[in-house]
């Protein structure tokens, strides 16, 4: 046989084909390879994830729980640090819109103790999300949802997009003071005792006199 028919029967031939029972086993081999890696990972994830906290649902305050009456009927345990509930002063970096905001939802929240000076930063949080959502809105008001861009094409408003990032940041806060309709609705108010009007008058004027 001449070189060339050598050639062409090398490159004819079809390669080796493993048998069945070879892939087979292979293939078992594989499959525990890659359950073994994903158990490994996951095992791995699990510590990862233990280290860093909890996970599922976020736990909610026990003032809150106590509030709505323990609808799970479980044990409270023990009650985490609770300061006084007070309206701190709000931050001086506050627009007036989130001032204002401040004293009004302020006192609603002293009323059923859900606040104190420990909430500050949470409470200027809020305060300052829902200023900036009514300025969003205004801006709307005024320009309109859709606007002409620059090459002369409709386009949405920048103010659309800053006013629904300000409304979920207000909606996270919200949740977090028992603020929103379904946290409300679990929630029965203790209102505070009787204050001595004269005291209640002296804090109206110092309010008055920001």
């Amino acid at each position: 046989m001449s070189w060339a028919s050598n050639h062409y029967l090398a490159i004819a031939s079809p390669p080796h084909t493993p048998r069945a029972g070879q892939i087979s086993a292979a293939f078992r081999c594989q499959t525990i390879a890659q359950h073994r890696t994903r158990g490994r990972e996951k095992w791995q994830g699990g510590l990862v994830a233990g280290a860093r906290g909890r996970s599922g649902r976020r736990p909610v305050p026990t003032r809150l729980k106590l509030l709505a009456g323990n609808p799970g009927k479980r044990p409270v345990g023990e009650p985490e640090p609770e300061p006084a509930s007070r309206l701190p002063e709000p931050p001086e970096h506050l627009s007036d819109e989130a001032k204002r905001e401040w004293l009004r939802v302020g006192e609603l929240l002293v009323d059923l103790g859900l606040v104190s000076d420990l909430d500050r930063a949470a409470l200027a949080g809020y305060c300052q999300a829902w200023s900036r959502w009514v300025e969003a809105e205004e801006a709307l008001r005024t320009y309109g949802v859709v606007i002409k861009s620059p090459s002369g094409y409709p386009m949405q408003s920048p103010f659309l997009a800053v006013a629904n990032k300000a409304l979920e940041q207000m909606r996270g806060f919200l949740i977090e003071f028992g603020m929103t309709p379904a946290s409300r609705s679990k929630v029965h108010g203790e209102q505070r005792a009787e204050a001595d009007p004269l005291d209640e008058l002296r804090a109206r004027r110092q309010r008055n006199a920001r």
